[in-house]
């Protein structure tokens, strides 16, 4: 077992603390897509980045709290008539 401080794991831990996993239900879309419709349909005060991190599922790494907040209490989301999972 490997032991890491608190104050290192926090360190570690703190840039995701602002991100998302997300996945469209019943439809497979490319990266280039997805980022196109979530920025539309989103519509955020400053952005976000976006990763592929396989089997169709997105990390989504907001730029603010308050977007992330957004994207969490605002919805439910639909990409082509699918259902987007947050």
């Amino acid at each position: 077992m490997v032991h890491i401080a608190d104050s290192i794991f926090e360190g570690l831990c703190a840039p995701w603390e602002v991100a998302l996993v997300v996945k469209l239900l019943g439809k497979s879309i490319g990266y280039n897509v997805m980022k196109g419709r979530l920025t539309r349909l989103w519509r955020l005060t400053v952005g976000f980045d976006i990763m592929d991190i396989g089997n169709n599922f997105y990390m989504v790494k907001f730029d603010t709290g308050m977007d992330k907040t957004k994207v969490m209490e605002e919805g439910p989301w639909m990409i082509f008539d699918h259902y987007l999972t947050v």
